[in-house]
């Protein structure tokens, strides 16, 4: 039987998150509701949106990549690392959204 060669659903999962984030942060930006705090895509930003989304995608897509590469040799390490990269990416980002943009409001 031949198997199909797909995305891992974690990666689906991670890809989704990441999608998420850029355009939600492409608009909460360009509201002036937010800002980007990390300093490199701060930076990247000022060189404009085509720019910011191709480093973001870059950096989004190069780790699902490198997942999908080693899922082959080391299934249960790699579906431990795509489980732990959904919580912390979700962690981090909910964590900076509120120190960032939500904290200096309230105090």
């Amino acid at each position: 039987m031949k198997t199909r060669n797909t995305l891992a659903v974690e990666n689906w999962i991670i890809l989704a998150i990441g999608t998420a984030d850029l355009i939600l942060t492409i608009v909460l930006i360009k509201f002036g509701i937010a800002f980007e705090s990390n300093p490199l895509f701060a930076w990247i930003w000022h060189m404009g949106v085509v720019f910011f989304i191709g480093a973001k995608l870059f950096l989004l897509l190069g780790p699902i990549c490198i997942f999908e590469v080693a899922r082959k040799s080391h299934p249960r390490f790699t579906k431990f690392a795509m489980r732990f990269t959904i919580f912390a990416y979700l962690a981090m980002y909910i964590l900076g959204m509120i120190g960032v943009n939500v904290l200096p409001f309230l105090g």
